[in-house]
């Protein structure tokens, strides 16, 4: 049976992210800095299968692949530090559907491309750099939950909230997205 006869859809999907660094690193930079970390926003894009479970119509397994950046932004002057992370991450979600309406959740898996951190001291010195990373730190894990509402015809959006540890953080990421699923028709409904 051909992939498009067993319901296989290709989605895409594009958007912005507002993300936060959590835990341990968030309570030693406001000590540090004796202010409160802030969020940074961030570009959200990717692609995604979504195929029913058990030629269900209201269950589907959708795996991602997504280009998402995560970091922070604290300052209590003349002290300044902004770090922005990029990765590429493979969630593996459920979705579960209903008259338009969705939610989803599963784990996700990340691989680190890139950092780029500013950083200004008590002397009021910029200082831009990289962060190399070893390979123990490429990878992240984390979970994803979400809802939103597909139109039967293709166009969706959707919000979702991301959690992850990787590198010598974790972090927390907000996301809300445009996309649309290609192979959807007028007259489904889940």
């Amino acid at each position: 049976m051909p992939v498009a006869a067993q319901g296989v859809k290709l989605g895409l999907k594009v958007g912005g992210s507002r993300s936060q660094v959590l835990g341990n690193r968030r309570q030693n930079l406001e000590s540090a800095y004796q202010t409160k970390a802030q969020s940074i926003a961030g570009f959200y894009g990717g692609v995604n299968l979504s195929m029913p479970i058990r030629r269900s119509t209201h269950f589907a397994f959708q795996p991602e692949l997504v280009y998402l950046q995560r970091g922070f932004s604290i300052e209590n002057k003349p002290k300044r530090l902004r770090e922005r992370d990029q990765y590429l991450e493979l969630p593996l979600l459920v979705r579960f559907s209903q008259q338009g309406f969705f939610a989803e959740v599963g784990p996700q898996v990340g691989y680190f491309l890139a950092n780029r951190t500013n950083e200004t001291n008590f002397n009021g010195q910029d200082r831009a750099y990289s962060v190399e990373e070893h390979s123990e730190f490429k990878f992240s894990l984390g979970a994803t939950a979400g809802l939103g509402y597909a139109w039967g015809s293709g166009p969706q959006v959707g919000v979702r909230y991301t959690v992850s540890s990787g590198r010598y953080t974790s972090s927390g990421v907000l996301a809300g997205y445009v996309g649309y699923t290609f192979g959807s028709s007028r007259s489904q409904k889940g």
